[in-house]
Parts: C-alpha cells; sequence; structure tokens
C-alpha cells in the first residue's frame, strides 16, 4: 500500500480523479497504484510525480 502517495495526495486537496486528470490517465490506475495492486509503468510514475512533487523513482521503493 502506498500511503504516502495517498497522503500527499489528499494533502494538495486532490481527488483520485482529478490526479489522474491532471497526470493524463485514469482514477482506476491512480486506485490501483493507491492500493499497492499495481506498480506503474514508468512514464505515469513520472506524470504522477510531477503532480505530486515527489521524485519518480519513490514508485518503485521497497514497501516491506
Amino acid at each position: 500500500m502506498r500511503t504516502w502517495m495517498r497522503e500527499k495526495r489528499l494533502s494538495l486537496g486532490l481527488s483520485q480523479e482529478r490526479l489522474a486528470y491532471k497526470a493524463d490517465t485514469c482514477g482506476r490506475t491512480v486506485s490501483y497504484i493507491e492500493q499497492g495492486q499495481r506498480t506503474p509503468e514508468p512514464a505515469i510514475a513520472k506524470r504522477l510525480a510531477a503532480v505530486l512533487d515527489e521524485d519518480w523513482t519513490r514508485f518503485y521503493e521497497d514497501t516491506k
């Protein structure tokens, strides 16, 4: 589970759908990534990270 992503999104006042729109992806993708059900492709990780003002490699850090 990527709680950092959810916390950052909420701190920016973004819904999953709004984050998805700004990152040019779909809300379902954001939901799956936040829940840890998917790891985003690098292109999507880069777009999400840009909106969240995070390093895109954070999506690939070990969460254990």
